[in-house]
C-alpha cells in the first residue's frame, strides 16, 4: 500500500507492475483536526483491487493514473490502497487498512477497481491470510468479521463525508450485469432485471445511516475522469448527457441509451433514474453494458467541488490566479466592445477530427503569475477564443500554452489585431508551434529607431526552472554580436533588438533546455517604388530547423505589393542559394543569392519579375548547404488598407495542410494559396470547418504542375451565408506548398481613431497536434 498526492507524474506507469512502484511517491494527507467544509482538503481515495497478471489492472492503472491526475487539477489531495503487493501476494491486510483510511480520513469521492458479483454488496477485496481468522486483533477483526457483511459494515462503521461520491469501475453486477451477460448468445436482460442489480449494489452505499447520494458504476474503460470532468466543469448539464458517450444518429432510442426509471429501496423513486446504454461491438451487442447511475451525481459533484467549478481556494468563486476558468466565467466577458484597447489577441482553435475535446490552454506572464482557461472544441468545428475578455489577461506580455484535454489533435492559430503606439494599425497571425526547442531561427529582421522599425524577440519558458538562452544577431557583413540572458522559471520575456543593433539582422537563438520564440516587428514601410507608405507589424515564430530548400506558396507582386525573399546562414561557410518564381505563365529563375558565413542577404522579388502588372507569384529556395528562408511583403491592399506580413517558408512540401484561422465576414478577405512544384497536376480537396453545430464543407480543386492557384474563400463560401469563422483542411494526392492570407477592415475605431486596416499571412501545417506554444500574446492598450 503507498499513499501520494495525485501529482506524481503519469509516465512512472506503464510497465509491468510499475503501477505498484508508483505509488511509492504517494504522500498521505496529514492528519487535521475537524474544520469546516470550506477548509477541510477536498480528499479522495482511489481503491485497486485487481491482482497483478488480471487482464483488468492493466487496463483499470491508466485509469486510475488519469483520474488521480485529474482530481489534482481540481485541487483534491489523492490517496491510493492497493490490495497487492508487485509479486502478486496480497498486501498486508487489505480490509484492515481500507477501514483505516476511512476512519482516520474524511473522503468526499471513492472510486474502487475490481471485481465483484451477486453475492456481495461492496468492495470484492482479498484476505490477508496472515490475519484471516484471529478475531482478538484489530487487523484480524476487520480481515475477518466485519467485511463478512460488507453491506452491514458499510452502513454502520464507514466514514465517508455526507452525499459523497461512490464510484465502481468493472465490478460485475455492480452496473447491472455479470461477465456471463456478455458472452455470445446470452439473453438480452431485462429492464426489471437491471434495476435489480444497480438497487442491491448502490444500496449498500445509499443507505439512509452513510448520507451518501451519489452511485455510478461502469464497466468501460478510460471512463473515469472525462465523467469527473464534466461533472466538476457543468454541474447544471443534465447527468444523462454527462455519462453518455455518443448522441450521434448510431445510438437511436432502440440501440442506444437509454434513462430508465425505477423505485429504489431507499432513494424511492421521485427525481431519481438510471442511465444505460448497450455496448455496440461487444460479443453480446444487446446487453446493456455501459455506465450506469443511482442518486444525484449533479448535486453530489456541486457539492464535493464548491458552488463553482474551478474555486481552489474556497471563496466561493474561481476569479482567483491559478484557478481554472471555464466557459461563461465572468472573467471572460466584455459587457461591450471596449476600443480603448490598442492590442486584440486571438486564439482560434480548430478541431479536424471526429470526437470532441476540451482545450486547457495556460497564459504564462513576465511575473510568473498564470491563469488557465478550458474551452469545449467539438468534433470538425473551430472556435475562437477572446483574449481580451477575460480581466486577468489584459495589459499583459503573455506566452501560451494549448493542450487538448482528451489527446485529440488540434489546430491552433493566433491572430492578433493592434494599433501600435496609438497609430501603426495592422494585424499579425502565427501558428504556434507542438513543441518547445533548444534552436530558433530568424532570416528576416530590421531594427530602426529613426524610420521607424522596432523589432521585439518574445521567449516563453514553460520549464519547472530557468534557462539560460544565447542571442547572435547577424548582419549583412557577417558580423556577429552576441548577448546571453537568464530566463525565470515559467515566465515570458521580451528583447528589443533595436537596443543592440541599428539595422538589417537575422537573429539565432539558442537554450540550455527547450523554450518558444517568437519574433514581432511594427513599422513605418515606405515603398522602394515610392507608390506607397504602410505602417503596420506582423508576428512569426521562428523555425527549429535549417534545411537546403523552402517552398513559399504566397507571393504578389505590383506597384502597391512589394515582395523580399530574406535568407540567414548561421553556418561557418558561405553559401549559395538559387530562387526560382512560378506565376501564372509557368516557373523562371533561377536568381542566385550569395549569403556570407554567420550573414543574411534578401532578394526583391519585384526586380527579379521587372512587371508593373499585378502578378501572382511563388517561389522555391534551393541552397548548397542549410539555411533559413522567410518571405516579408509590404502592400496597400485595395489601395486602402496598408500593412505588411511575413511567413517562414515551408522545408518541405506534404499532400496534407490545415489552418485553424480563417473567416468570409464581410470586412475580411481571405486567400488559400496553393503551389504545386511537380510537373504532374495535383487534385486538390477542400474540407471548411465552420463553427460548432454549423457543419463542414467540401470542394474539389485541379492545380496544374509548376503552378500556382490563388482560391477567394470569400466568393467560395458566399452561398452559406459568409461564415464568421471557417478552419480549412486541404488534401492532394501529389505534394503541395500552401498558406492561407487575409486582409481586414476590423473595425475596433472609438475615440477618434480609424479602424484597425492591414493583413496577415501564415503557411499551414501538415498535422495536428494535442498541445501548442505561443511566445507572444500581447493585450496592453
Amino acid at each position: 500500500m503507498g499513499n501520494s498526492k495525485a501529482g506524481a507524474k503519469r509516465a512512472v506507469a506503464g510497465r509491468i507492475f510499475a503501477f505498484t512502484l508508483c505509488l511509492a511517491f504517494f504522500m498521505c494527507a496529514p492528519h487535521l483536526s475537524p474544520v469546516s467544509r470550506a477548509e477541510e482538503p477536498l480528499r479522495a481515495l482511489l481503491v485497486m483491487a485487481f491482482a497483478p497478471g488480471d487482464s483488468l489492472r492493466e487496463a483499470a492503472e491508466g485509469d486510475l493514473l488519469e483520474t488521480a491526475s485529474t482530481l489534482e487539477e481540481f485541487g483534491f489531495q489523492v490517496a491510493v490502497l492497493d490490495a497487492y503487493n508487485p509479486d502478486g501476494s496480497v498486501s498486508s491486510c487489505p480490509h484492515y487498512r481500507l477501514h483505516r483510511h476511512l476512519e482516520d480520513y474524511t473522503y468526499r469521492l471513492l472510486v474502487y477497481y475490481g471485481h465483484g458479483d451477486s453475492s456481495r454488496w461492496a468492495f470484492h477485496l482479498p484476505q490477508d491470510p496472515a490475519w484471516a481468522g484471529r478475531t482478538d486483533t484489530e487487523e484480524g477483526y476487520y480481515e475477518t468479521v466485519a467485511f463478512g457483511d460488507s453491506r452491514q459494515h458499510w452502513q454502520q462503521d464507514i466514514n465517508l463525508a455526507p452525499r459523497a461520491m461512490i464510484i465502481l469501475r468493472h465490478a460485475c453486477y455492480s452496473n447491472g450485469l455479470r461477465a456471463e451477460d456478455m458472452q455470445e448468445g446470452a439473453p438480452l436482460l431485462s429492464e426489471a432485471e437491471v434495476l435489480r442489480r444497480i438497487n442491491e449494489y448502490s444500496y449498500t452505499f445509499l443507505h439512509p445511516q452513510t448520507g451518501i447520494i451519489s452511485y455510478t458504476a461502469s464497466a468501460s474503460r478510460n471512463y473515469t475522469p472525462s465523467y469527473l470532468r464534466t461533472l466538476f466543469r457543468e454541474h447544471g448539464r443534465p447527468v444523462g448527457e454527462v455519462t453518455v458517450p455518443d448522441l450521434g444518429s448510431r445510438y437511436s432510442a432502440d440501440t442506444g441509451y437509454r434513462l430508465l426509471s425505477g423505485g429504489h429501496y431507499y432513494l424511492g423513486s421521485s427525481g431519481y433514474a438510471y442511465r444505460k446504454n448497450r455496448m455496440p461491438g461487444s460479443a453480446n451487442p444487446q446487453v446493456w453494458g455501459q455506465a450506469a447511475w443511482a442518486g444525484n451525481p449533479k448535486a453530489t459533484a456541486s457539492w464535493i467541488f464548491g458552488r463553482v467549478p474551478g474555486d481552489r481556494n474556497g471563496d466561493g468563486d474561481n476569479t482567483d490566479l491559478g484557478e481554472p476558468c471555464f466557459p461563461h466565467d465572468s472573467r471572460d466577458l466584455f459587457l461591450a466592445e471596449d476600443t480603448t484597447y490598442n492590442f486584440f489577441p486571438f486564439l482560434c482553435l480548430a478541431n479536424p477530427g471526429e470526437a470532441g475535446t476540451w482545450a486547457r490552454i495556460t497564459f504564462l506572464d513576465e511575473k510568473d503569475e498564470y491563469l488557465t482557461v478550458y474551452r469545449e472544441v467539438p468534433g470538425r468545428s473551430r472556435i475562437t477564443l477572446d483574449c481580451n475578455a477575460n480581466r486577468y489577461l489584459r495589459n499583459k506580455n503573455l506566452s501560451v500554452r494549448v493542450e487538448s484535454v482528451y489527446g485529440t489533435p488540434l489546430l491552433a492559430e493566433r491572430p492578433m489585431y493592434f494599433r501600435y503606439a496609438g497609430w501603426m494599425d495592422g494585424g499579425s497571425d502565427s501558428f504556434g508551434v507542438p513543441q518547445p526547442a533548444t534552436s530558433w531561427y530568424f532570416a528576416e529582421g530590421y531594427a530602426s529607431d529613426r524610420l521607424p522599425f522596432h523589432e521585439y524577440l518574445c521567449v516563453g519558458n514553460f520549464n519547472p526552472r530557468e534557462v539560460v538562452v544565447k542571442l547572435s544577431l547577424l548582419g549583412n557583413d557577417g558580423q556577429v554580436l552576441a548577448r546571453e540572458f537568464i530566463l525565470p522559471a515559467r515566465t515570458r520575456r521580451t528583447f528589443l533588438i533595436n537596443s543592440y543593433v541599428q539595422g538589417e539582422v537575422s537573429v539565432v537563438l539558442e537554450g540550455d533546455s527547450p523554450v518558444v520564440a517568437e519574433r514581432s516587428m511594427y513599422y513605418r514601410y515606405a515603398a522602394v517604388g515610392g507608390s506607397f507608405v504602410a505602417d503596420g507589424g506582423h508576428t512569426k515564430a521562428g523555425s527549429t530547423s535549417l534545411s537546403d530548400t523552402w517552398y513559399f506558396a504566397e507571393g504578389h507582386v505590383s506597384p502597391h505589393f512589394e515582395e523580399w525573399i530574406c535568407l540567414a546562414n548561421p553556418g561557418e561557410e558561405r553559401v549559395s542559394a538559387d530562387v526560382y518564381l512560378f506565376t501564372s505563365t509557368g516557373k523562371k529563375g533561377p536568381w542566385r543569392v550569395e549569403i556570407p558565413a554567420r550573414g543574411r542577404s534578401t532578394l526583391m522579388v519585384n526586380r527579379c519579375l521587372g512587371v508593373s502588372v499585378p502578378t501572382d507569384v511563388s517561389a522555391v529556395v534551393k541552397a548548397e548547404r542549410p539555411i533559413v528562408c522567410e518571405r516579408a511583403m509590404y502592400f496597400r491592399f485595395n489601395g486602402t488598407w496598408d500593412d505588411g506580413h511575413v511567413s517562414s517558408g515551408s522545408p518541405e512540401l506534404s499532400n496534407t495542410w490545415s489552418f485553424a484561422e480563417g473567416s468570409a465576414y464581410p470586412g475580411i478577405q481571405e486567400y488559400i494559396l496553393v503551389m504545386n512544384p511537380g510537373k504532374e497536376e495535383a487534385l486538390l480537396e477542400f474540407t471548411f470547418l465552420l463553427g460548432p453545430g454549423e457543419g463542414a464543407r467540401k470542394a474539389l480543386y485541379r492545380l496544374g504542375g509548376e503552378r500556382r492557384l490563388s482560391l477567394n474563400l470569400n466568393a467560395e463560401l458566399s452561398s452559406l451565408g459568409s461564415p464568421p469563422q471557417v478552419a480549412v483542411i486541404i488534401s492532394s494526392d501529389r505534394p503541395v506548398a500552401a498558406e492561407r492570407a487575409m486582409y481586414f477592415d476590423m473595425g475596433r475605431g472609438g475615440e477618434g481613431r480609424e479602424p484597425i486596416r492591414g493583413g496577415h499571412v501564415s503557411p499551414g501545417v501538415s498535422a495536428g497536434s494535442p498541445q501548442w506554444y505561443f511566445a507572444e500574446t500581447y493585450t496592453g492598450r
